[in-house]
């Protein structure tokens, strides 16, 4: 008992000489509280989008024909109905006109490697129309087509993939500068990517980008094979993303916000306790 009326007399001079020491306490107890909310928001929506991919991921593949080649089926008004569902394109990639966005992959740099798909044009190649398709992620020694051990296959090809708007790829700090004699790219800007291509149908193109991917890879949020590749990346680049890489999103899947809410209370405990010793010791 003596010891508790000591520390209660230390607390007592503390608030004494800083009164305001208790309303900082239940200002950051407050705050924490509110964070801890957010968190649970945030997990929630974590959930909810992971759900939905796995549903659109779960879809029969749909295999782009004719027209739909040049004139996509989804739109500003539809987009939601196609996104992250699996498609079938027929076409050629243009490599001489990649656009390389820079990330950062198994704590390597590179970029996401995004280029024209021509699906229809005229004898001499003057009109082309087509889509955007992503190849996969490719190491920055090999930014270059000119620095690559293989010549890349610019014949007309069929690819799986699935629509994105490759949201990890949308940090617009810097802008992009990017025309046909000097391509620089910070960040994915799809309606200037469309532009770049100088299709036809660039107004067409503008709100997605076909990523390439292994489909024949688990359906699993928690499994941390994120890319279609062994440990010591001995599959030929560009990478391709897995099942469990297009659930993926770095440092906010639902399990991060659980330990950031967990950490909130934790501190919304301790300095409520604490202001509330302070109090006690007026």
């Amino acid at each position: 008992m003596a010891l508790v009326l000591k520390q209660l007399g230390g607390f007592s001079r503390l608030n004494a000489q800083c009164p305001t020491y208790k309303y900082i306490c239940a200002g950051l107890s407050g705050g924490s509280l509110l964070y801890a909310f957010y968190a649970q928001v945030q997990k929630q929506w974590r959930e909810q989008e992971i759900n939905f991919r796995k549903e659109q991921l779960k879809k029969p593949i749909y295999e782009l024909r004719d027209e739909e080649l040049v004139s996509p089926p989804w739109n500003s008004s539809n987009l939601n109905e196609w996104l992250y569902r699996r498609v079938r394109v027929k076409g050629r990639p243009l490599h001489y006109l990649q656009m390389m966005v820079p990330r950062t992959e198994f704590q390597k740099p590179g970029y996401e490697c995004v280029v024209p798909f021509v699906t229809k044009e005229n004898e001499d190649q003057s009109v082309q129309e087509g889509l955007l398709v992503s190849l996969g992620f490719v190491p920055y020694e090999y930014k270059e087509v000119t620095d690559r051990h293989k010549l890349e296959d610019a014949s007309v090809q069929s690819f799986d993939c699935f629509l994105s708007q490759l949201p990890e790829l949308q940090d617009n700090s810097f802008g992009n500068v990017a025309n046909r004699r000097n391509s620089q790219w910070y960040y994915a800007d799809l309606q200037l990517m469309a532009q770049f291509t100088g299709f036809k149908n660039a107004d067409k193109i503008g709100k997605v980008v076909l990523e390439k991917a292994n489909f024949n890879t688990p359906l699993d949020e928690r499994n941390m094979r994120t890319y279609d590749l062994d440990a010591d990346h001995h599959l030929d680049y560009p990478y391709l993303k897995s099942n469990s890489g297009i659930l993926y999103h770095k440092n906010h899947m639902p399990w991060d916000w659980q330990r950031a809410k967990q950490q909130a209370l934790g501190s919304t405990v301790v300095f409520g306790a604490f202001g509330a010793l302070l109090h006690l010791a007026k």
